[in-house]
């Protein structure tokens, strides 16, 4: 294990049964983390989450049965949305969340997310010292393993987290009158997403909420908000939302067929919070953001700033400056006045009342907005790193051509996935048909590159 760095994007995610997503590398990496975890301090506390994918159910009894060897008590809420795992770790002050699940990929895969205490994700450093502790495993571990914690099922910890988003938008009336479709990825939100809207009067219709163990994210979901479109066009829906696996990305949708990712809603926040005087710039996007994002802040006089892509390393820079908004293209957006980590749900919530007290459609909330056209083509790496690809002459010499004739109304970006075995390359300008003639060349070039 001495060179292998297992942490992704999003901590660790690989296909089921195959390395590092087996129980013997999943029971040594979770000892590491919550050894190297409760070091910093919280009680021997440790809540453990799952998604609904077929594997889950193992991985988790896993994960429990290696950080009760390590002495830690096990509060268990089952099947729960990622974020859901981050708000009970810090509201019981556990040392440590851990949440089972490969978010938007296919039920083949699967991963393990880790929590720091108050329920944020592990920065770089804390990744690199769970990968020393697994070259020294039984380091100091011997104590502590003597001492076996309790699993306890902690079902009414959902409960806790229910109340939690209803708090989040208390006082401001409810959502009765407004009619809503969810879907719920067959994933971790499928029951509870549905109970906190309809909670606060809204009338909810669903779909992809009827999680077999192998059709989470299937054709569904923030993947795949397609399948939300075909229910809502035409429809008299107020908006449709679209989770990924676990809860922690979204995607909306109107009944014009029209769909709203991370950047429109980022806009939308921003500009309800800057009228309401709740805003604190920077905004804080990836290098995946819209430039029109950009562009409509800057118009409004908030300054943006863009970090790896990551909603981790968006909240890294949120909590350096100050800021209260970031988030991700994908759908992740990050408010830690209201939660440690990208929440869909509360997300949802943020959006609709902001909706409901302004009146009229969802995609008015957008169109003092103009986005550029962006391009995403992926390449299987074959192992290949982008660094290497990038000391490919013809390659470099072709992005940086591009580059140069998209000045300053365009960008590109090449950059590895963190969850899947490829790369990304994306191109972006003012015109859509420039921007497609670029990203088509450079895909063709990287195909070569890697081939």
């Amino acid at each position: 294990m001495k060179d292998f760095h297992p942490f992704g994007t999003d901590g660790i995610r690989g296909r089921s049964g195959q390395w590092p997503m087996v129980p013997e590398f999943v029971w040594h990496v979770v000892r590491a983390a919550v050894l190297e975890l409760f070091s910093q301090g919280g009680a021997k506390l440790v809540v453990v989450g799952r998604d609904t994918r077929a594997s889950s159910l193992l991985f988790e009894r896993v994960v429990s049965a290696a950080a009760s060897s390590c002495g830690m008590d096990i509060w268990s809420p089952g099947v729960a949305p990622t974020a859901a795992v981050a708000f009970l770790a810090a509201h019981a002050d556990a040392c440590c969340g851990i949440m089972v699940s490969a978010s938007h990929n296919s039920w083949q895969d699967n991963g393990i997310k880790f929590f720091a205490p108050g329920g944020r994700k592990l920065r770089e450093s804390e990744e690199i010292a769970i990968v020393e502790r697994l070259s020294h495993a039984s380091s100091g571990s011997s104590r502590l393993f003597r001492s076996h914690g309790r699993v306890r099922d902690w079902s009414e910890g959902l409960e806790s987290y229910k109340d939690h988003c209803l708090e989040t938008v208390a006082g401001r009336g409810s959502l009765s009158g407004m009619r809503l479709v969810v879907d719920g990825a067959n994933g971790a939100v499928s029951e509870i997403a549905p109970q906190i809207f309809s909670a606060l009067g809204a009338d909810v219709a669903c779909v992809s909420v009827s999680p077999d163990g192998y059709n989470i994210n299937m054709n569904c979901g923030s993947v795949h908000p397609e399948t939300l479109i075909d229910r809502t066009l035409g429809e008299k829906v107020d908006a449709g939302l679209a989770f990924d696996g676990d809860g922690d990305r979204l995607m909306m949708t109107d009944n014009r067929g029209h769909v709203f990712d991370g950047d429109d809603m980022l806009y939308m926040l921003a500009s309800s919070w800057h009228v309401a005087d709740r805003l604190r710039d920077p905004v804080v996007g990836t290098v995946l953001s819209n430039m029109g994002l950009e562009t409509a802040l800057k118009r409004m006089g908030l300054s943006f700033e863009r970090v790896r892509v990551g909603d981790r390393y968006v909240s890294e820079r949120l909590a350096k400056t100050g800021g209260v908004l970031g988030g991700e293209t994908s759908g992740h957006v990050v408010m830690p006045m209201l939660t440690p980590t990208g929440d869909g749900i509360l997300t949802a919530l943020q959006v609709l009342y902001h909706l409901k007290e302004i009146g009229g459609e969802l995609a008015q909330l957008t169109e003092t907005m103009v986005k550029y056209a962006q391009l995403m083509f992926n390449v299987p790496s074959n192992g290949k790193s982008v660094d290497v690809l990038l000391r490919d002459p013809c390659f470099r010499a072709a992005m940086e051509e591009t580059q140069s004739k998209l000045g300053s109304v365009g960008r590109v970006v090449v950059r590895p996935s963190g969850t899947e075995p490829v790369i990304r390359v994306m191109v972006e300008a003012e015109d859509p048909e420039l921007s497609r003639y670029h990203m088509q060349r450079l895909a063709r070039m990287l195909i070569r590159a890697v081939e």
